[in-house]
Parts: structure tokens; C-alpha cells; sequence
């Protein structure tokens, strides 16, 4: 063979394991498979070059009660990994190992920066110490591999990580701190938050940086805050170091006198806050409310804004929220933040109760007043010169969304609904439709195989009917599917015809009858008795002009009652594109073109029909 035959070029890797695990090949980002796929890579790259023997990897992988066929499931997804990986995955007696350069994994790098940073603190540089130790704080994104474990379930490894993150910190804020940058040392120890909140050494410096800055008496209440709060939980005093931080603030000659700013501040460190969930990665349609969403005339490629997901229940606006705000996450580099506007048990939470949520998850949990307006100008404070995205998902109503809303315009609001929210000052609204049948197909073949599918599309056809195109129907009776693989479609199919398909839709925890009698529980006492009135109608559709005959032998006011029950999604109504978007600023009452059918959709219908209250009428 030449000598002068040409080098073989690896890929290039950027692999980043402090925070949620992301793999980018040659700038493109690497969908990485399965959780327990994702796991093993995680576990494997916190010890990169190190083996990892195959008992820790199931242990880690399967926190409580590994399968029989863990070491054979383990093979197939380091199979899958080494298709990701050519070449990087070795095994021999002691384990699997990934090898790594220094330059392609983010935990390499922070090793190196904190070693160097440390090293020029021992030296007497404490310019460079700051700069190096906030550099490696810099490439935290939050806990490692976020998202992939449970609280109770996280192995040793990612434990361990965390710790030498806090070790890091705590000697990245004394250096600050040294050269002067106390101001800046609160602000980062402000955005930390809780998740820094038991560390002995962080609370003295909070102290010392508050006496430099002039705020003794503040410094002297948080440490009486903590002293109650160690009394009241643990039953302990200070520790005598702490103690003594206490007592030297007592005494005015020994107070710290405000230091000289550095020529040049060590970039400042934001840990900035994300919670949005794991998206979903069967995502099937939304092409056309996704574009919108992302490049309509005020898309996500803008500056910010207020965009409205609205739509009835179960039809995905949560999951199309969530998989739009991770492809624009990077945008907002000072937080990702996700609310659930409404408690586990369905109810509305109130205003209040959402900023201080808010306040909590940005880390300034400790300065949340009780009074809800104060609250709220805390939170609109906070967020005026930041740029944040924010999810408010199911929001019952209006009510509450202005006050919650960040104040700086390059902030994003995603708002889920199943009311338009006309009255807010939105940018968009994007109403979510039921799938089409070519839609809810693609799904079931993702939920149950293709193949399945192929063999009975009439069956297939039935099934997403009596589903009434919902997404949410047509997700659960894919996983009741999946897990009775003895189950024909034709058999389902016939079992959703003649009998309740409320009832037949069950999958383990998800069952669309509660998901719906839920919903009707939460509409005003109007609209339930409208829409109650309005099921005794044709099933298939009626005409604006029946709807309104109907509603009046009840004593409502047609017209207003009619457009309610539209505001709400419980009528699905097929409109011209002209109606399609109506500005924040044009008049309150809908405007509804009188020639159009209109329905609910077969699953409500159902329940509606089942309410006592319309046997009763």
C-alpha cells in the first residue's frame, strides 16, 4: 500500500453529558434511541475511557427489578449505540468501554478548566482562577443527563458528577468574591436557587459578598432564616464555622469592606432553569399548525411573542407545544420553563400560586412575598431584561395569563388551551383539528407496527372512526393494542362499534372517559346544559340556525350561548380560512359565518348523552 494513501477523517463529535444528554455528529444533532439506550451511553460517557462493568450498567439501567433478558436487552442497545458510534465502543473483562478525545465530551473539558483553575489559585492568580473555574461552571446545562432517571432512581455516577459541580461552584463564587465581584456572586447565587441551597460554604459566601456590598442586616436575617430553618427540620444549630461568619458580622471592625472590581469581570454564570418535558417521539402530523407556529407572521424566528395552541381535549396541543418549544429552546438562554395551569385533580390553580411556582423554579425561592401583587412585580422585575420561554400549558381562562406573562418582549409564550383565549393579547392562535384518517393511521402503525396496519385497513377505517379522529382516542386504543397483540383490529373494531367506546378505550392509566368527564366537569354550568341540549341534535351535523332554535327553549341567549360553546371547543365548526385568525384587538363576540355545519364530536356527543340531566330535559 502507498505510503501517501489518504488519513481516514472520524467524525466529529460534540457530546454533552452535563445536563440532558445531546449528541451532535458533524453539527447535526443525533437522535440517540430509546430511554434505556440513552441511560447506557449516559453511564458510559460519565466514565469515558474507563470501563463499566455489565452488573453497574443493569443496575443503572434497570433501577428496580432488571428483566431476565437485561444482559441480552443490554447487547441490543450497545448494538444500537455502536451503529451511532463505529469504532467507540470496546469491551473486554472488566467492562464496556467509550473512548473519547479530550475536545469531544463536555465533562473532559470541565475536568481540565478546574484543574487549571485551581492550579492558578494555588499560584496566587485569582483573575485567572475566576475566569477559568466560571468557564468550566459555564458548560452545566443542569443535573448530568438530566430527564433519564427518576429522583429516587439516580445512579452513583451522575450523583458523584454533581457534587464535583457544587465543589466547582463553591470555588468559582470565592474567587469571584476574592477580586472583588461580590454583586456579581449574589446574582449567580440568586439563579442557582435550590439546587445549591444545603451547601454549608455557599452560605458563608452569600453572607460575606451581602457585608461587602454594604448589606450587613440582610447578610445577619439569612443567616437567622437558615439557623431557624436547620432548628426546625434537622433539630441542629450552625455549624461553628458558620457560627463564626455570624459573629464576625457583629462586629463593625471586622466587617469586610466593599474590595476593587477586577479590570476585567470573569464572564457571569446564569444556571438557568429547564423543565421542559421529554417530547414525544412519535410525533405523527401537525406539519401545517407546527409551520405556523414556527414562521408565521410573528413566528418563533422573531424576536418573542404570545402564541395561543387551542383545541379540544385530548387533541394534542400539550405534545405539539412541548416538541416546538425543544426545537427553539437555545434561543432563550436564561430559562425554559413549563406550568401546569391547572392541579392534578383538574382544577384551575389560582394566579398567585403560578408566579410563585415561577419565582421557585428561577431560583428565588427564598424571596417570594406573601403579598400575590408583590409577587407579581417580583416575577415582571426579574424578567424584564431576560430572555426566557415560557409554556403555560391547559390554561382554563384569562384570568391569571397577564399576570404571569415575562415582561421582556424577547421572551416566548407558548399557551396550550382548550378556549381560544380571544381576549388575550396574543400573537397567534393555532387551533388544533382532529387527525385526519391518514394521520391516526400513521399513528397506530407506530403504536402497533406497520404490519398490523397493512393487514386490515378496514378495520383500521372503523376504529379511527368510532376514535371520532381524536388524538388522544386514537393514542390510547394504540397502546391497548399493543400490549393484547392477540387482540384483532377487526375484533377491537367491532367491540368499539357495538358496545361504549368510552369505555373500551382503556390503556393501563390513560382512559379517555376520564379524560373527558374531567373536562366536562371543569365548563360553566351554562355551557354543560347547552352542550347537553345541543347532543339531542342530528348526529352528524346541524346548522347555526337549529343550534340557536334549540338553546331557546331553554331560556338562553342563542346567539352568545352558541358562540361560548365555540370559545370552549366543544363544537367543532368548519370555517372559511377568512375566520381562521382573529386579532387580540377586534370584537369580543366571535364572528361566525351563518351557513356553515357544525357538530360535537362523536366521543363528547357520547358523554353528553350519558348525563342524567338530558334524560331528564
Amino acid at each position: 500500500m502507498s505510503g501517501n494513501a489518504p488519513r481516514i477523517q472520524r467524525p466529529r463529535l460534540d457530546i454533552r453529558v452535563l445536563g440532558p444528554l445531546s449528541v451532535r455528529i458533524d453539527d447535526t444533532l443525533v437522535d440517540l434511541g430509546s430511554t434505556k439506550q440513552r441511560r447506557l451511553l449516559a453511564l458510559l460517557l460519565m466514565r469515558a475511557n474507563r470501563p463499566v462493568s455489565v452488573n453497574e450498567l443493569i443496575d443503572a439501567i434497570w433501577p428496580e427489578n432488571p428483566p431476565r433478558t437485561a444482559r441480552k436487552n443490554l447487547q441490543v442497545y450497545v448494538c444500537g449505540l455502536r451503529k451511532l458510534f463505529p469504532d467507540r465502543i470496546d469491551y473486554d473483562a472488566n467492562g464496556y468501554v467509550f473512548t473519547s478525545d479530550s475536545a469531544e465530551v463536555d465533562l473532559h473539558r470541565f475536568d481540565e478548566l478546574i484543574a487549571t483553575g485551581r492550579r492558578a489559585a494555588r499560584n496566587g492568580d485569582a483573575t485567572a482562577s475566576a475566569d477559568l473555574l466560571g468557564s468550566a461552571v459555564r458548560l452545566w446545562r443542569g443535573r448530568p443527563a438530566a430527564g433519564l432517571w427518576e429522583a429516587g432512581e439516580i445512579p452513583g455516577d451522575a450523583a458523584r458528577l454533581w457534587d464535583r459541580f457544587v465543589a466547582a461552584y463553591e470555588d468559582w463564587i470565592d474567587a469571584t468574591i476574592s477580586v472583588g465581584l461580590h454583586i456579581e456572586a449574589l446574582e449567580n447565587l440568586d439563579s442557582m436557587g435550590e439546587s445549591i441551597a444545603f451547601s454549608e460554604r455557599l452560605t458563608i459566601s452569600r453572607m460575606r459578598a451581602l457585608s461587602m456590598c454594604g448589606r450587613t442586616l440582610e447578610a445577619l436575617a439569612f443567616y437567622e432564616a437558615k439557623r431557624q430553618y436547620l432548628a426546625r427540620e434537622y433539630g441542629i444549630d450552625p455549624s461553628p464555622v458558620l457560627q463564626a461568619m455570624y459573629l464576625s458580622l457583629l462586629s463593625p471592625e471586622s466587617q469586610e469592606k466593599p474590595a476593587v472590581a477586577a479590570s476585567v469581570p470573569p464572564p457571569a454564570v446564569h444556571a438557568a432553569t429547564h423543565q421542559l418535558p421529554r417530547r414525544l417521539p412519535d410525533l405523527v402530523g401537525r406539519k401545517e399548525p407546527l409551520r405556523q407556529l414556527l414562521e408565521g407572521p410573528s413566528g418563533m424566528d422573531g424576536p418573542g411573542g404570545i402564541k395561543v395552541l387551542w383545541g379540544q381535549v385530548g387533541a394534542g396541543k400539550t405534545s405539539l407545544a412541548v416538541h416546538a418549544a425543544h426545537l427553539v429552546a437555545a434561543r432563550y438562554p436564561d430559562g425554559n420553563l413549563f406550568v401546569r395551569s391547572r392541579t392534578p385533580q383538574g382544577g384551575a390553580k389560582d394566579g398567585a400560586s403560578v408566579v410563585r411556582e415561577l419565582l421557585r423554579a428561577v431560583g428565588l425561592a427564598v424571596a417570594v412575598p406573601d403579598d400575590p401583587e408583590a409577587a407579581v412585580a417580583l416575577w415582571r422585575s426579574w424578567t424584564t431584561d431576560r430572555k426566557i420561554l415560557l409554556v403555560l400549558d391547559d390554561v382554563p381562562g384569562e384570568d391569571y395569563v397577564d399576570a404571569v406573562l415575562p415582561s421582556s418582549p424577547e421572551s416566548l409564550v407558548i399557551i396550550t388551551s382548550r378556549s381560544r383565549l380571544s381576549g388575550l393579547e396574543a400573537d397567534q392562535w393555532i387551533e388544533l383539528d382532529d387527525f385526519s384518517e391518514w394521520e391516526a393511521s400513521q399513528l397506530l402503525a407506530r403504536l402497533i407496527g406497520e404490519p398490523r396496519v397493512e393487514k386490515d385497513q378496514s378495520a383500521v377505517a372503523k376504529i379511527i372512526a368510532c376514535c371520532g379522529g381524536s388524538p388522544l382516542a386514537i393514542r390510547v386504543a394504540g397502546g391497548k393494542l399493543s400490549a393484547l397483540p392477540h387482540l384483532s383490529l377487526a375484533d377491537f373494531a367491532g367491540r368499539l362499534s357495538a358496545g361504549d367506546p368510552l369505555s373500551e378505550l382503556v390503556s393501563g392509566q390513560a382512559s379517555v372517559e376520564a379524560r373527558y368527564t374531567q373536562w366536562y366537569q371543569g365548563l360553566p354550568r351554562e355551557a354543560q346544559a347547552a352542550a347537553r341540549r345541543l347532543a339531542e341534535l342530528s348526529p352528524c351535523s346541524f346548522t347555526y340556525a337549529e343550534a340557536c332554535q334549540a338553546l331557546a327553549r331553554d331560556g338562553h341567549a342563542p346567539d352568545r350561548t352558541f358562540e361560548l360553546l365555540v370559545e370552549l371547543s366543544v363544537l367543532s365548526v368548519s370555517m372559511p380560512p377568512v375566520f381562521a385568525e382573529v386579532s387580540a384587538h377586534s370584537a369580543a363576540r366571535i364572528e361566525l359565518p351563518p351557513a356553515e355545519g357544525y357538530e360535537i364530536p362523536p366521543l363528547i356527543r357520547r358523554l353528553l348523552l350519558r348525563d342524567p340531566a338530558v334524560s331528564q330535559s
